[in-house]
């Protein structure tokens, strides 16, 4: 990332996706710029201030988001704006949740299940990839409500944290100690904060 510039987080066309068990990298910082796809990979934010939008998520969602901003975000170099309209040019994150089924050609969870190992729980993908060089203006969070629903706490604020580290520009750690790697943390390591905070 690049030094702090002002105005809002750019944060590519991807989507990252939460999948039980899945964490393969030792290292998860991309440092990438660049459309990847609208259904892979992670990129980086290129500025120091965040703005986001969560109102239409359902309870279990809209908790998990805001404690993860609280706890998590507040605490980096991120200056985090008040909540903004999705519609906004300058809203950088955009969560939504749905009851999703084939979106982004994914395996969702399935309802009615208990909170799974192998099926799609939440993707991170971009909405605008026109940033300072390539990077992601708008990015779009998204929760499967047949999960969140029937989710624990723990878990809820888990998925929360780790789908905004993949717009932040964070990777699947390969261990716990970061919510970017097991699902009983729901903060990010010392290692990620400092790639918030130190890399915009």
């Amino acid at each position: 990332m690049r030094a702090a510039k002002a105005g809002a987080v750019a944060l590519t066309m991807l989507c990252a996706v939460a999948v039980p068990g899945s964490d393969v990298a030792a290292t998860n910082w991309s440092g990438r710029t660049g459309s990847e796809g609208s259904c892979s990979g992670v990129n980086e934010t290129d500025n120091s201030t965040l703005t986001y939008h969560r109102n239409s998520l359902t309870a279990n969602n809209y908790s998990s988001v805001a404690w993860n901003i609280n706890e998590n975000v507040i605490p980096t170099a991120l200056n985090v704006q008040a909540e903004h309209n999705p519609e906004q040019t300058d809203t950088d994150i955009v969560f939504v949740d749905a009851n999703y089924s084939t979106t982004c050609g994914a395996d969702w969870h399935p309802d009615s299940s208990d909170p799974g190992t192998t099926s799609v729980i939440g993707r991170m993908s971009c909405l605008d990839a026109s940033g300072n060089g390539g990077s992601c203006n708008k990015a779009l969070v998204r929760f499967d409500t047949s999960w969140s629903d029937i989710a624990s706490t723990t878990r809820l604020r888990h998925n929360a944290c780790h789908e905004t580290g993949h717009a932040f520009g964070l990777y699947h750690k390969d261990a716990g100690g970061s919510c970017m790697g097991g699902f009983s943390t729901t903060a990010y390591s010392t290692h990620d904060q400092n790639h918030i905070s130190n890399d915009l």
